[in-house]
């Protein structure tokens, strides 16, 4: 389910519809953090396309907290 939501996120931030790519990768991600936990690859994966995410929205305050 985790992965549906990441490439749903991936499908709406190429269609430019970031608030809907926003909704899908914290979805997954919070999903990810359960099942995975902190330190998987794929939890910073989640982390990094949030940030990207935010970087086009221009929020880039946002953006560097899903960095760091």
């Amino acid at each position: 389910v985790a992965n549906s939501y990441y490439n749903f996120g991936i499908f709406y931030y190429k269609l430019g519809q970031y608030e809907k790519a926003l909704e899908n990768h914290h979805k997954g991600l919070g999903i990810r953090l359960q099942k995975l936990g902190e330190k998987h690859p794929h939890v910073a994966e989640s982390y990094r396309d949030i940030a990207r995410v935010y970087d086009k929205l221009e929020n880039y305050h946002t953006a560097i907290e899903h960095c760091i």
